[in-house]
């Protein structure tokens, strides 16, 4: 259990839970670690907090790497930045304001110890809010997802979001492999990663344990203007930009019109904001358009469930 591990903490104004994320990587109950803090030009003391914090901690760390950039990126880029600056075979990604559980990094290198076939592990997170009380814990993964081979992940992947990004532990080689995070996506890392693993054959692997935990707050980019808006131009720009690149073309017949369907009902209300708004009318037409899909959904992700067990039994 000695393998460098890599913690990549990447953080944009994040000083209000930096120490938090700090401290909950210093007390890993494994020693061979190796912390890579990238910030995305944080406008706040992010990174004068890490400084100080990492000059009176160093010393618990393998090797210790600050970058710091002169303007803002995107989440993908910065991501990147650490990946490519890590030395580990294993790298953890954790951002700014989530934290790890002390036997994470433990728990993670165990696995796959004794499941030498697996090259990017996930498992379960805690839900936190802004005071760092545990609120709920992370939707259980369905079992059907967990056996399924690489090509049937990524059909179940498309119709339903089945990872919980916080918890990602992966080999740095296999980043390098499939090119690292997209950059041209610029704040949706995680659903363009876990389609692109897939889609290259490699099988995502879960573990039932809580290792993570994950804040939920409201100055995060998904919840702006989250009471006005139907949909939230900061996410589902990136939503439509990685179906279009990555998600429908891989897809064929009802599975692809039917995400053609979803994204277009998203596009239309992004190209009329005076209907992107919350309103009896405009609601009352988001449920017309949509109940196509949360029927056609149910019935596509079935035929899936049914696949995946003609080729697990």
């Amino acid at each position: 259990m000695d393998k460098l591990v890599s913690v990549v903490l990447v953080t944009y104004n994040s000083s209000a839970y930096i120490i938090e994320a700090l401290e909950s990587i210093y007390k890993q109950n494994y020693s061979n670690i190796e912390l890579v803090i990238s910030d995305d030009c944080s406008s706040d003391d992010t990174l004068e907090i890490c400084k100080r914090w990492v000059n009176e901690n160093r010393n618990r760390f393998s090797r210790v790497v600050i970058l710091q950039y002169p303007y803002n990126t995107g989440i993908s880029a910065n991501c990147n930045r650490g990946f490519k600056e890590a030395r580990g075979f294993w790298i953890k990604i954790l951002a700014g304001d989530d934290i790890l559980l002390d036997n994470c990094i433990s728990d993670n290198v165990y696995y796959v110890l004794k499941h030498p076939e697996v090259r990017v592990l996930q498992s379960d997170t805690y839900i936190i809010d802004e005071d760092s009380n545990i609120i709920g814990k992370s939707a259980p993964i369905d079992d059907l997802f967990k056996i399924a081979p690489p090509n049937l992940q990524f059909e179940y992947f498309s119709l339903s979001y089945s990872c919980n990004t916080t918890t990602l532990f992966i080999e740095r080689a296999l980043l390098q492999e499939i090119g690292w995070i997209d950059e041209d996506i610029k704040m949706m890392e995680d659903t363009q990663l876990y389609a692109r693993l897939t889609l290259n054959g490699v099988k995502l692997h879960f573990m039932d344990k809580i290792t993570t935990g994950y804040r939920t707050n409201l100055s995060s980019v998904s919840h702006d203007d989250r009471n006005n808006l139907l949909f939230f131009p900061s996410i589902y720009n990136y939503t439509i930009q990685t179906n279009d690149k990555y998600i429908i073309p891989n897809l064929k017949g009802a599975k692809q019109l039917f995400l053609k369907y979803w994204i277009f009902i998203i596009r239309f209300f992004l190209d009329h904001p005076s209907l992107n708004n919350k309103t009896r009318a405009t609601t009352l037409m988001y449920f017309l358009l949509v109940t196509p899909c949360i029927l056609g959904n149910k019935v596509l992700l079935n035929s899936i469930k049914c696949n995946i067990k003609k080729t697990a039994y």
